[in-house]
């Protein structure tokens, strides 16, 4: 089981199956996977790298010229890996219990 917990409230909750989450910051932020993930990357980086100094520069001319958006170098970004899960839970509060 993978869980992740930003940790920012002065709070005790319980969240799904029996997970429980304490911290005594002002919010907090959670995000569990009860059931795992799955995740895939790409593993040839080489082949991207290449991939990306042949074409970033059109990236940018077609975003800024035909689609009229304004980005500055970095705004793009290739997403080269994924994580899936079928049952993913979050959850937020803060100090004051609204969320």
């Amino acid at each position: 089981m993978y869980n992740h917990v930003e940790s920012y409230a002065n709070v005790s909750f319980r969240v799904h199956r029996g997970l429980v989450f304490e911290t005594f910051a002002s919010e907090v932020a959670i995000l569990t996977m009860p059931d795992g993930a799955t995740t895939q990357d790409l593993l040839n980086h080489k082949l991207v790298m290449k991939y990306i100094a042949k074409n970033a520069e059109s990236w940018y001319t077609y975003t800024r010229e035909k689609r009229g958006r304004e980005v500055d170098n970095g705004d793009i970004r290739l997403v080269v890996g994924f994580d899936k899960v079928t049952s993913p839970l979050s959850a937020a509060t803060s100090k004051n219990g609204s969320a």
